[in-house]
């Protein structure tokens, strides 16, 4: 669980980078159903061991819309594992039958999130770009309306819209700066914090943050991890700790 203090680490700049995105939305936590857990740096862990695989799981917190969990798959055995967030599912329940479970689902794919990230990266320099165009006409403008007006024998406000324009500018530049910083923290948290598709060699780890979608209603949040024919699975206490 070496791993987890860094994952951690950019999962809270991940999550910091979502705050003001939407309005205020209520707050959930995930704690361990069972009893049996260990601790790694403050966090509660549940382990479970199978045929020579050890999978680890603890909550990150909340991001946004989603619930974070730190998965980290330790190979004991002789064989060589592929682990992948397709082998990580969750399901979301109000009770304790299955009856009251919603359908299995699979993580948030790191993968698309990338590509989402990257799209909205584009689009957000695109849309900078332009407005920084359209305030630079309109700053030549004001300065050739102001030369103008002197020339005229009839002087408006020297450099009033010129001032007001430059104003539009310098907060254009800055809100494209702070929207792009935002998005760097989330494509550093899907690169290098999230769980994403590794080849794990014997005595060796794979370990990353998974993002499941929050289920108001649940009470109970189970992740299920398959590495190979095994398969673990894990459940959590959903509680709402602070109403939007």
């Amino acid at each position: 669980m070496a791993s987890l203090s860094r994952s951690v680490m950019v999962f809270l700049g991940f999550a910091i980078s979502l705050v003001g995105c939407a309005t205020v939305s209520p707050t959930y936590q995930l704690a361990p159903s069972s009893g049996d857990v260990v601790w790694a740096a403050g966090r509660p862990v549940m382990q479970q061991q199978i045929d020579g695989v050890e999978v680890a799981v603890s909550s990150t917190g909340q991001a946004g819309g989603s619930l974070g969990l730190h998965v980290q798959i330790a190979n004991a055995g002789a064989e060589r594992l592929d682990v992948s967030p397709a082998d990580v599912t969750f399901t979301a329940c109000s009770g304790t039958t299955n009856a009251s479970c919603a359908p299995t689902k699979w993580v948030l794919d790191p993968e698309q999130e990338l590509a989402k990230v990257d799209r909205r990266a584009r689009d957000e320099q695109a849309s900078a770009t332009a407005a920084e165009g359209f305030l630079a006409i309109l700053l030549v403008l004001n300065v050739v309306a102001d030369v103008g007006s002197v020339a005229s024998g009839h002087p408006r406000a020297i450099g009033v819209g010129a001032a007001a324009t430059a104003d539009l500018m310098g907060a254009n530049e800055a809100s494209s700066e702070h929207a792009m910083g935002k998005l760097e923290a989330e494509r550093d948290f899907w690169a290098n914090a999230a769980l994403r598709r590794s080849t794990v060699y014997p005595g060796q780890a794979a370990a990353g943050v998974v993002m499941v979608p929050i289920h108001p209603r649940a009470r109970y949040l189970w992740l299920h991890v398959r590495v190979g024919q095994r398969r673990f699975s894990f459940r959590f206490d959903q509680t709402e700790v602070a109403p939007g």
